[in-house]
């Protein structure tokens, strides 16, 4: 109501951005706040935030931090040098207000199996302390874990997709990339992020205001639980699940799953380790800051842990345009370092048959009536010739090139006078000694010899 009636001035907001501690300049909070004050009032309407927070990452993600701290106000006598859990299961401490109804975000149907999914989560998680919590901190915990879910129907066999990397790496746009090829629809994908519950936590800007980056140690054990409660709610209700960690969480996130076939025996594991060049990851950071202004990190302690309840573990550098799979590690035989037989493996997702390669006809081989020069536009008399397969830069990314191998590996020794060459350039080039030769591309379905 004040917002709509006074409206957000330039200063109010530079005060705000200043209590939660968000590191961007004011060069850039003058360029945001004048981008969404389409009115050049001075002041940003509600209708102006609403658009804003709509379209620009900076002001979605101050809905994101404040939705939930402004149910729950924090108690005077709080004491920040204890963690939040520690000052929650004190019983002699005295609570702030709470709104007095924290599930009003939620379908009034749906309000008590929201309750018992998630009574029944904290039995799972005992061992970390989930009912130890006063019950008002419960409720507001409940609100957080349901603020996080997007659900869908349930799924016969869900995923649970989990990555690892530095946050500059930026792991969730190697998720989109699979996104768009139709191999891992992220709109079926429920997002599980440590990171964000602890900016969630409304103590948090006092600790980082008080202690720097050193309080987050804080914070560690109960947004490690909201982590836990958000995964456990969304396997009950079988929904895929992307569960974003960073380099050193692999052993914290190894409690999780030692139980998790046990207890979902329907989900099945993929997980992906994802790094980037230095270089690109800084500047990566940098322009995160300015669009955001959360900094993200660039290097983490720890190493990263083969774990071996997954079904398939993948590498990927993400430092160019698209992802590039480096290897992968399967129980299974039968995988190849492709992005395709990666996405085979998600066969309980929807493959959009609308999006290339997935759109294209069965290719059909034909023999050729000339000589195998043709293919480099050589004119020749000669019965045998050298064969030469140009694999695009686009065939990378779409199976062509392990297609090519397969085929390499099919011919009979004595078929080619020469060996089988097998070329790759971008799409512009042209390959020495003839014209380039596409295997596939989005415009063809055939393949002719």
């Amino acid at each position: 109501k004040d917002l709509d009636e006074c409206g957000l001035s330039f200063l109010a907001l530079r005060e705000f951005c200043a209590r939660m501690s968000m590191h961007i300049s004011e060069v850039e909070l003058v360029r945001l706040f004048a981008a969404a004050n389409d009115s050049d009032s001075g002041h940003l309407s509600c209708e102006e935030f609403c658009n804003a927070a709509r379209d620009v990452p900076f002001f979605s993600n101050l809905v994101d931090v404040i939705s939930v701290a402004s149910e729950y106000v924090v108690g005077r006598n709080y004491d920040y040098f204890r963690s939040t859990k520690h000052n929650y299961i004190d019983r002699s401490f005295s609570l702030g207000r709470d709104s007095g109804n924290v599930f009003s975000h939620v379908e009034d149907a749906s309000v008590d199996a929201s309750r018992t999914i998630l009574r029944s989560a904290r039995k799972v998680w005992r061992t970390s302390g989930a009912e130890e919590y006063q019950c008002q901190r419960i409720q507001w915990q409940d609100l957080a874990v349901l603020t996080a879910m997007n659900l869908s129907e349930e799924r016969p066999s869900p995923w649970l997709v989990m990555t690892f990397a530095p946050p500059a790496a930026f792991p969730g746009r190697v998720l989109e990339w699979l996104s768009r090829r139709g191999f891992l629809p992220l709109r079926n994908v429920v997002p599980v992020s440590f990171e964000r519950f602890v900016h969630m936590i409304p103590e948090w800007p006092v600790y980082l205001r008080k202690q720097g980056q050193a309080g987050r140690r804080h914070l560690v054990e109960e947004a490690s639980l909201l982590e836990a409660l958000a995964c456990e709610f969304a396997m009950v209700k079988k929904q895929h699940v992307w569960l974003d960690c960073t380099l050193g969480d692999a052993t914290r996130v190894g409690a999780f799953l030692r139980d998790l076939r046990s207890r979902h025996p329907a989900y099945r594991v993929a997980t992906l380790f994802v790094t980037a060049d230095p270089e690109i990851m800084e500047a990566r950071s940098r322009e995160t800051l300015c669009e955001t202004g959360f900094e993200v990190t660039i290097q983490e302690e720890g190493e990263s842990q083969m774990l071996c309840h997954s079904d398939f573990v993948a590498r990927v550098d993400n430092s160019g345009a698209q992802p590039s799979l480096q290897s992968v590690v399967s129980c299974t035989a039968g995988l190849n370092d492709s992005w395709v037989d990666v996405g085979r493996r998600f066969e309980g997702f929807t493959v959009d048959r609308a999006i290339f390669p997935h759109g294209l006809a069965a290719i059909s081989l034909e023999s050729c009536v000339m000589n195998s020069n043709v293919l480099k536009g050589l004119p020749s008399d000669r019965v045998n010739g050298r064969l030469q397969l140009d694999v695009m830069l686009c065939g990378s990314s779409t199976g062509c090139f392990s297609f090519a191998k397969h085929v390499g590996s099919v011919l009979p020794d004595n078929y080619l006078s020469e060996k089988l060459d097998l070329a790759t350039s971008p799409a512009h080039s042209i390959p020495p000694g003839g014209r380039e030769v596409k295997l596939v591309d989005h415009s063809v379905s055939t393949v002719r010899w």
